[in-house]
């Protein structure tokens, strides 16, 4: 290959010059080329400067896109390691002074069934809907706790209950 995409490729062109001072590259009737047309000989020099430069880019294109792939592939990995769920819920017992009596994990598909876990729920959802707070947030954290607790149809008379303005009369 000839020309300026002769180093494109990476292969080297030889020496511009050879001994004597005559080009390498003379025509068949012995005419210098590059000495004849000046335009042809600064763009064998702009070539030959600037092809480094082309390369470099390219390489570091060539970095930067596998450099991306890489991090693309980690944040993948770092949201599918985000959806598995690792928590283990445990059961514990305590005594009248806050000591664990017993601790075990929660079986699958297990409901509370011990009388003083259902009654103590059963009284957090009426002393949350029936307490009565001058703070505004801490009067919606309270009834989004008692929401927590009802679900669908009971959610209702709930929000009824909450939300209807008080027709008390001052006097």
């Amino acid at each position: 290959m000839s020309g300026w995409h002769g180093n494109w490729y990476g292969r080297k062109r030889p020496p511009r010059h050879a001994a004597g001072g005559r080009d390498v590259e003379d025509t068949a009737e012995g005419h210098d080329m590059s000495d004849s047309n000046p335009y042809v000989e600064a763009r064998h020099e702009w070539n030959d400067r600037y092809l480094d430069l082309v390369r470099e880019r390219r390489w570091w294109q060539a970095v930067a896109g596998a450099e991306l792939v890489l991090v693309l592939m980690l944040a993948g990995g770092f949201v599918w390691l985000s959806l598995q769920h690792k928590t283990i819920p445990y059961i514990v017992e305590v005594d009248s002074l806050g000591a664990a009596l017993a601790v075990k994990p929660v079986e699958h598909g297990a409901h509370a069934s011990d009388e003083r876990v259902i009654r103590y729920q059963l009284a957090a959802f009426v002393r949350g809907a029936r307490q009565v707070l001058a703070d505004r947030v801490a009067m919606k954290q309270g009834l989004d706790q008692v929401y927590a607790y009802a679900r669908g149809s009971a959610r209702g008379p709930i929000s009824t209950t909450t939300t209807a303005p008080t027709t008390r009369s001052r006097s």
